[in-house]
């Protein structure tokens, strides 16, 4: 899949191990942000992206209902959003298996 970031401070967080220990403060959190940043651009497609352990790809609600995201460790995660072409299905949601872009938006702990 292919990866961009909505900015270049996420970039860097995502490129940079300095910048990532700085943001997540934990080097067990770092390693596997680096591990699942690898995999996502090796799927093909967010549908092949797998909705258990230790992905576990989910939609966002509320004000990010736009986004999606993959976990990290604990409550740090991964969120992103679809770029790029895509289709829509008959109920009106993303078909998935047609997303090969995605932008990054936050990488962290939306929880709190």
């Amino acid at each position: 899949m292919l990866i961009s970031y909505r900015n270049k401070d996420i970039q860097k967080i995502c490129e940079n191990q300095n910048f990532a220990t700085r943001s997540l403060q934990k080097a067990s959190a770092v390693g596997k942000l680096f591990l699942r940043m690898n995999a996502l651009a090796d799927f093909e497609t967010l549908g092949d992206v797998p909705t258990i352990s230790p992905f576990f790809r989910h939609k966002l609600k509320g004000k990010a209902k736009d986004l999606w995201a993959i976990r990290i460790d604990g409550a740090n995660r991964i969120c992103f959003r679809p770029v790029g072409e895509y289709e829509i299905s008959s109920e009106n949601e993303i078909d998935l298996s047609t997303v090969t872009s995605v932008e990054i938006n936050f990488i962290g702990d939306y929880h709190g």
